[in-house]
């Protein structure tokens, strides 16, 4: 509750409301309204602690979380239309730009938010006020303020993926509520001063709920909280027909912000008319193989006019257009065997994650400079982008990019646009980076591979070159590629680097300077003579792998008598030349048989 708290409060600081107030004079809501949230923000601590015992504030606090999160989607809605304006002018459209900012379309958007605005300060006034009957503390204490020195975050999920990126203590693995303690829970929650009903049909078809819940607690607490409310015949007839509703029925879910859907094994044909929460913030769709008809989707999207989190697997092969309406969306994963994607995607203006995975070769439309707020753009393992990435070098923002994928049609006379240029700005990004098909930079002139301007990504963790199988079995030995290899200069502060399918005779001397490296991979270089000398100076190096490379090499390398072995010997973990599979034509993978120690 205090993170989307805390969120509208800065929201009400942000340089578009600023714009807004002057343009309908909502300077008073605005202020009103930040100092209301303010007020309010103080005593939630008290609140939280006392709504465990006492009905009327946890049902104040889901009043709270309801106008919280309407001030925060009129806030972004804000926002949105500003970084609209802003994007349209730096592409000077003008016409678009006329009739989009034309004085009648202005008058109606201001008008229809200054109504929003006034409306919401209005039920914050009846909760503040609601607040001071309630008797609710500012207790906030002084060494928990955010941001202060010995805080920690503690992050929840479902997923233990999810909990090991982001956990750098090991993770906790909660076991559900046995039957006994989520009967109790219940009670507590849903029943008048948590005691068990006394009618037996009710605690029947109450335990029924509750089974169901499978002994999860936020289940437990969200329908107990829901039911609370009603009489308790109407909560076990209601709740139980929810629950165990038949697939021709409506889903209601008007008060729902997320949703999800796991392991559909058929067209769910009520969907189109069952979501209807314009509300909803978050919706997961995985199909286990059948396709939703796009139409029927595109419907469903239309109507979620504040989704944040939308993800999409193996539900439809295209993108419906209804997306790009999706202006307040950030996360957006897609996921299919064979993926197509709109040009509408590119209207997403306030999208921060974009994830694909499934297909070999989507298409991707221009305009990519304008997702200005994307920080991670991620390709699944067997995604290869089937076309230049347009203006990707002015999303300086970027943080994430799994992979770049070269192709053999050369960009001339655009100032690089498309090619591996587009890498040159982008400083902020980190993590693994993954460049694929570098045999097309041959076609270039020796200065192209240096254009990256990979050095200066001080963030980078991770560094994988990869030339394709094809480029070797159709072209052999190419000394070109000693150049390509000696343009693409990685920071020093590089921790692991691949060079895969490399066709030169000699690695670089920049390898010697890599003094955080400690993982080094070569594989599949079948012209590779000699290893650098510079490996001698890696005193972090701790494995060392060399697979598929001449047998000329491996001796080279063999233990104590090898000319290169006083290169590596003070590597702890060396693998060379053990056993390799090629699983496709387009990624060649490696399996270790043992390492030899040291």
């Amino acid at each position: 509750m205090d993170t989307i708290a805390e969120k509208v409060f800065q929201g009400l600081t942000s340089s578009a409301l600023e714009e807004f107030k002057l343009l309908w004079n909502a300077k008073d809501d605005a202020e009103r309204m930040k100092n209301t949230v303010s007020a309010i923000k103080a005593t939630l601590l008290d609140a939280e602690s006392k709504a465990k015992n006492h009905h009327q504030v946890s049902i104040w606090l889901e009043r709270l979380k309801d106008v919280l999160y309407d001030a925060d989607d009129l806030l972004d809605d804000l926002s949105s239309e500003a970084l609209a304006r802003e994007i349209m002018t730096r592409n000077k459209i003008a016409k678009k730009v006329r009739i989009f900012f034309s004085a009648s379309n202005q008058v109606v958007y201001n008008l229809k938010m200054g109504h929003k605005m006034r409306e919401i300060n209005k039920r914050l006034d009846d909760i503040d006020d609601d607040r001071k009957k309630l008797q609710l503390m500012n207790n906030y204490p002084l060494d928990l303020a955010p941001g202060a020195e010995g805080s920690m975050i503690i992050v929840t999920t479902r997923s233990e993926t999810v909990g090991k990126i982001m956990g750098t203590f090991p993770s906790i693995m909660l076991k559900g509520l046995d039957e006994e303690r989520s009967w109790k829970l219940f009670c507590k929650i849903a029943f008048e001063e948590g005691k068990e009903p006394t009618n037996m049909e009710v605690v029947d078809i109450a335990k029924e709920i509750v089974k169901r819940c499978k002994g999860v607690p936020l289940a437990i607490r969200t329908i107990g909280r829901l039911l609370y409310s009603r009489t308790l015949e109407e909560t076990a007839r209601n709740s139980y027909v929810s629950i165990n509703r038949k697939e021709e029925e409506r889903i209601n879910v008007d008060t729902i912000r997320h949703l999800s859907y796991y392991s559909l094994k058929y067209v769910p044909s009520d969907i189109p008319t069952g979501i209807k929460g314009d509300k909803l913030r978050s919706l997961i769709m995985i199909s286990d193989g059948e396709m939703t008809n796009n139409s029927d989707l595109g419907l469903i999207i239309s109507n979620l006019k504040c989704l944040r989190v939308l993800v999409l697997q193996d539900v439809v092969r295209v993108l419906p257009k209804s997306i790009g309406n999706l202006k307040h969306l950030r996360y957006l994963h897609f996921e299919h065997g064979s993926i197509w994607i709109s040009r509408v995607i590119t209207r997403l203006h306030n999208l921060q994650t974009l994830k694909l995975s499934g297909s070999l070769f989507p298409k991707f439309p221009r305009g990519i400079n304008k997702l200005v707020n994307l920080r991670h753009l991620e390709f699944g393992e067997y995604c290869h982008p089937n076309s230049t990435l347009h203006g990707l070098g002015q999303l300086t923002s970027l943080q994430t990019l799994t992979k770049f994928v070269l192709h053999k049609k050369k960009i001339s006379g655009r100032n690089g646009i498309g090619g591996i240029s587009e890498l040159g700005s982008l400083n902020n990004l980190r993590g693994c980076l993954k460049l694929e098909w570098l045999e097309f930079l041959r076609d270039y002139n020796e200065e192209e591979a240096a254009s990256a301007r990979l050095q200066e990504k001080q963030h980078l963790q991770e560094l994988e070159l990869h030339w394709t199988s094809f480029a070797l079995q159709n072209d052999g030995f190419d000394p070109k590629d000693e150049v390509i290899l000696e343009g693409l200069h990685p920071p020093h502060t590089i921790k692991r680097l691949m060079i895969s399918g490399f066709c030169g005779s000699k690695l670089p001397d920049w390898i010697g300077s890599l003094s955080s490296l400690m993982t080094l991979e070569i594989l599949d270089c079948r012209f590779l003579t000699s290893l650098p000398d510079g490996l001698r100076n890696l005193k972090c190096l701790d494995t060392l792998v060399i697979d598929e490379c001449p047998r000329g090499l491996k001796e080279r390398c063999q233990n104590e008598s090898g000319d290169d072995w006083p290169k590596i010997a003070h590597i702890r973990n060396r693998c060379i030349n053990q056993r390799y599979f090629s699983l496709t034509p387009l990624l060649a993978f490696y399996t270790i048989a043992m390492f030899v120690f040291m």
